[in-house]
């Protein structure tokens, strides 16, 4: 039977999923992360070979995959795309395997409006917009890092609100409940343990950005600080959003628009979605606000059926009973 290999391996997890012919769920495996510019090629060819065996292993089954769609952040430039698939090319586990290597902003967008049209924006510990008009043609915008981009993100605010806390606590910064809040879940005593805390614990990626929560919390309580961060970063990812829009030419076209990602879910994120409505409603006003339909692993899985000429109704019908079958297994964690 004809297998369909499906990877999204994301800045803090990476998710595998099998499905058979006939879009039937068979085989799912997580790991750890899998932007190989934040952890490295080596870590992230670990993870995605991880969560691939485990999704084979599950399945229960020796066929293996004809075909892979592995949906990989940190994946942008001709050099990374060469650098990924020579690595996993070739590994064993992946020898009788046609190999389709994109960014996981790609595979977010097929998944959520279920076809290769329309753009999404994605904010979790980054920040991607990525988009495909109707000719076929691709932009993307940010996703360039923690260092270079990502403005909006989680880490990018998580690392704002560090520095509000310190100049609260000079004096060169209005008062802000983040000063309490950090100490709090830091475990420190000041708000100039900070310091410490940064150079000599070297918290990682993900653990500022895990922050961000703090900031939605101050700002649900009327701290203007915590605001004003969630104002400037809705308003760096709407900028991010229209960039792509404006690129494709699809200004004047109705489209489908969707947000994905921890930081644009949920009650708090309307302090995000207001600034990011407000700038794409400015630049496409018939853009076409959407629910996502599928996680980007089954957006993976949908991209290869499409490729290769066999999605169908009853695929997509069958995918989405998959999605419920995935809910169901311990540790899974829906996306959309």
């Amino acid at each position: 039977m004809l297998m369909f290999l499906g990877v999204d391996a994301g800045g803090t997890k990476t998710v595998a999923v099998l499905a058979n012919e006939k879009g039937q769920i068979v085989g799912y495996g997580k790991a750890g992360p899998g932007n190989y510019q934040a952890v490295g090629l080596k870590t992230s060819i670990e993870a995605i070979t991880s969560a691939v065996r485990t999704a084979l292993a599950s399945a229960g089954t020796s066929a293996r995959p004809k075909f892979a769609v592995l949906g990989l952040a940190g994946v942008g430039r001709p050099l990374d795309y060469e650098r990924l698939k020579r690595a996993l090319s070739g590994l064993k586990l992946f020898k009788d395997t046609e190999l389709f290597i994109t960014n996981d902003a790609h595979i977010a967008l097929v998944g959520a409006v279920g076809q290769e049209y329309g753009v999404i924006l994605i904010a979790g510990t980054g920040a991607i917009a990525f988009g495909i008009n109707q000719s076929g043609e691709q932009a993307r915008a940010d996703g360039w890092g923690y260092l270079l981009g990502d403005e909006g993100g989680g880490y990018w605010i998580g690392l704002e609100a560090l520095r509000a806390a310190l100049r609260d606590y000079d004096g060169r910064g209005p008062s802000t409940l983040l000063s309490q809040y950090l100490c709090q879940r830091l475990e420190i005593t000041h708000p100039a343990d900070l310091v410490e805390w940064a150079y000599h614990n070297k918290p990682s990626v993900s653990t500022i950005a895990a922050l961000a929560e703090i900031v939605f919390t101050a700002a649900a309580q009327g701290d203007r600080v915590a605001m004003r961060i969630l104002h400037q970063a809705g308003t760096a990812l709407g900028r991010t959003a229209a960039s792509v829009i404006l690129r494709l030419n699809l200004v004047d076209k109705a489209f489908p628009f969707v947000t994905l990602g921890g930081l644009l879910k949920g009650e708090t994120s309307v302090l995000l979605l207001k600034p990011v409505q407000k700038l794409v409603h400015s630049v496409a006003p018939l853009a076409q606000w959407r629910s996502p339909q599928f996680p980007p692993e089954l957006g993976a899985i949908i991209l290869g059926f499409s490729r290769r000429g066999l999605l169908s109704e009853m695929t997509l019908a069958n995918l989405a009973k998959g999605i419920k079958l995935l809910e169901e297994k311990e540790g899974y964690e829906e996306k959309i």
